[in-house]
């Protein structure tokens, strides 16, 4: 998303916050965004202040989910084609001249290359792909058209899907560019304004003797690429990798294919694991680090960027248990072992945020009693003759034709690919998440497991009725190389297409140490044997693959 965004605007759509301006949009329109059940309150409560003042919501999902229920428009859309129905809405916009002039004449380049790239995507072509009426494409449009500016195409937050991810958002980029919706009002907001100075560095660090493997062969990839790290360390190449350190994440739940993801620990000679709780991961490690929790430590001062700024901080509450460190100490003190010490430069982290609390002119131990200090006048979310929008492009405008992805022999507008579908007898696997439940985080926590301790498989009323399956039968998923599941339960539902299932994320831990959650509900990246890689970003698409439904006696 990030990337798709500042490929197109210069910058993406969230900082410490998602920038949506929900609570004022006239319409707006979700993708596969399950708004009320990925819980972040904040988003949340600006979701629903909007459907509370009248917003209309479009939901485009295979899946009749949770924000479904409040839509005016539910697309039960093919798994696979969401980009053919956003390349059709935008060709619809253009040709209908729905799209704001003024706006894109102002501050965005690329138009004509648009429109040519787009004419062949009509309603009649998307309807066919998509599986969806094509009425029903062109009313949704015809919303957005109709109450534009003040309209969101919601960008969405998970986006590792197909293996063409980055251009998907580009396409929504786009449509959201051509309805003018950046820095207007109901639509995505422009950032606050921030000026702070960052901390010079006092100490030389040596540069090191080998490139990042983290990054890949992609040219916009932004962040590290856990697989690629995986596979170096099977190969060898370009240099071997013998230990791991991992830092609160539970990888044997977070990369697909997880024989292969063990098939790398196995080539290791050491890993080290911090973390919270005994997860899959850390009952596969060699050291365990035991982390302390946000409760018993301090976190480095934040800036949050809400339509106003300010600073944060985190500051513990109780005294950590026992021996229990906070990840920064542990580097730390593993650093003073290792002869490394004097590339510390902070004894403690509240030094370090004292430190940076005096360059920014603000009293820590005022901030310390109140927990948040406003920045004065950064308050400036939508376009005004004095608050115009900056984008950071090559251009410095909106690039509705992409020259950085055109210097990289790139598809600088994005086309619809085609995505393998599931042979007979199988389905697509789609996955979400729990309100109540943080992805494999919080399973164990025994409050929580009362509200939610298993994730039953959705399958489709009248394929259930073809199977011979009645809602609450004990089921497993059987993955495309013949990996076969815990035992679960079905939940039958008109809420799902028939070429699909759908489960839960985080459920079927390995870890005895989980005393609750070990071996119960179905995991769902064991089932994952096969991703799609962005050859954009390197990021994985996660929901190509299929598998079989068994049911148990």
């Amino acid at each position: 998303r990030e990337v798709a965004f500042t490929l197109t605007f210069g910058q993406g759509p969230a900082s410490t916050a998602e920038r949506y301006d929900m609570a004022n949009s006239r319409v707006m329109a979700l993708f596969g965004s399950h708004l009320g059940e990925n819980m972040h309150n904040s988003h949340i409560q600006d979701f629903v202040d909007g459907l509370g003042s009248g917003t209309k919501l479009i939901v485009v999902d295979p899946r009749y989910s949770t924000a479904a229920t409040k839509s005016s428009m539910w697309l039960p859309i093919k798994p696979g084609t969401d980009i053919a129905l956003i390349l059709a809405w935008i060709n619809i916009v253009i040709k209908e001249n729905w799209y704001d002039h003024e706006y894109i004449a102002k501050y965005a380049i690329g138009f004509k290359e648009l429109k040519e790239a787009v004419k062949n995507y009509t309603p009649e072509w998307a309807a066919e792909k998509t599986d969806l009426p094509k009425q029903q494409i062109v009313d949704a449009i015809r919303e957005l058209g109709r109450y534009k500016p003040n309209v969101l195409v919601h960008p969405g937050r998970h986006y590792s899907w197909y293996g063409d991810d980055t251009q998907r958002g580009r396409a929504l980029a786009i449509l959201n560019a051509l309805l003018g919706t950046w820095g207007r009002k109901g639509g995505i907001w422009l950032p606050p304004k921030v000026n702070l100075a960052k901390l010079k560095k006092t100490i030389k660090y040596p540069k090191p003797k080998r490139d990042s493997l983290a990054y890949g062969d992609y040219p916009f990839s932004s962040a590290g690429i856990t697989t690629e790290v995986r596979k170096a360390t099977i190969s060898g190449q370009p240099y071997p990798i013998k230990a791991w350190f991992v830092i609160g994440t539970n990888l044997m739940k977070t990369m697909p294919a997880p024989e292969i993801t063990k098939k790398a620990i196995d080539n290791l000679d050491l890993v080290v694991n911090i973390d919270l709780m005994p997860t899959d991961m850390v009952m596969m490690s060699d050291v365990i680090l035991p982390a302390a929790s946000y409760l018993e430590r301090h976190d480095d001062l934040a800036v949050v960027t809400q339509k106003n700024a300010g600073i944060a901080i985190r500051q513990p509450v109780v005294n950590p248990w026992k021996d229990v460190k906070p990840a920064w100490l542990i580097a730390n003190e593993l650093c003073t072992k290792m002869g490394l010490g004097k590339y510390i430069e902070y004894k403690t982290l509240e030094e370090h945020m004292r430190k940076k609390a005096k360059l920014w002119n603000i009293d820590y131990d005022k901030l310390s009693k109140v927990g948040y200090i406003p920045i004065p006048d950064s308050y400036h979310p939508y376009i005004t003759k004095k608050n115009q929008p900056k984008f950071e492009t090559d251009s410095k405008k909106i690039e509705l034709y992409s020259s950085a992805l055109d210097d990289e022999d790139m598809d600088a507008v994005p086309r619809y690919t085609h995505h393998r579908e599931p042979p007979a007898g199988s389905f697509r696997l789609i996955y979400g998440r729990s309100p109540v439940q943080t992805f494999s985080r919080s399973i164990n926590n025994k409050w929580l497991w009362e509200l939610k301790n298993d994730n039953e498989v959705w399958l489709n009323a009248d394929v259930a009725r073809q199977m011979g399956i009645k809602n609450g039968d004990k089921i497993s998923l059987i993955n495309e190389k013949g990996g076969k599941s815990n035992v679960g339960r079905v939940k039958v539902t008109e809420r799902i297409r028939k070429d699909c299932v759908y489960l839960i994320h985080g459920f079927g831990s390995t870890s005895k140490r989980m005393t609750l959650a070990y071996g119960r509900g179905i995991d769902d990246t064991q089932m994952m044997t096969h991703y799609a890689t962005d050859p954009i970003c390197g990021t994985n698409g996660l929901r190509v693959n299929f598998v079989k439904l068994l049911k148990e006696s």
